[in-house]
């Protein structure tokens, strides 16, 4: 991790499997060849975030409607920095949740 301008950081090659990112302001991130945990469903497996996958505590629930927009911010930030095919996955990701 590193940061190119004040209030910007470049996550490169680092491994976000446990990593929470919900509610973060993703347009202060840059985000490049990164590992992140596999979300398994009867249907598939695909890359995802800690946050939709993370063990809750009894009684929470998840926050799908804050995940959905972490997803599309995650998108969009992988766009911008060319991760052509991890935008793909977090368009999956998105496309998946709609349906739930």
């Amino acid at each position: 991790m590193r940061s190119d301008s004040p209030g910007t950081l470049w996550f490169s090659e680092a491994d976000l499997r446990k990593c929470r990112l919900l509610d973060s302001d993703l347009r202060r991130f840059r985000l490049t060849r990164l590992i992140w945990p596999a979300v398994v469903s009867r249907w598939e497996v695909r890359a995802g975030v800690y946050d939709e996958i993370v063990r809750l505590r009894a009684g929470e629930t998840r926050p799908w409607s804050r995940i959905q927009r972490l997803y599309h911010d995650l998108k969009r930030r992988c766009e911008v920095d060319g991760e052509y095919e991890q935008a793909g996955e977090f368009h999956l990701a998105i496309r998946r949740r709609l349906r739930r």
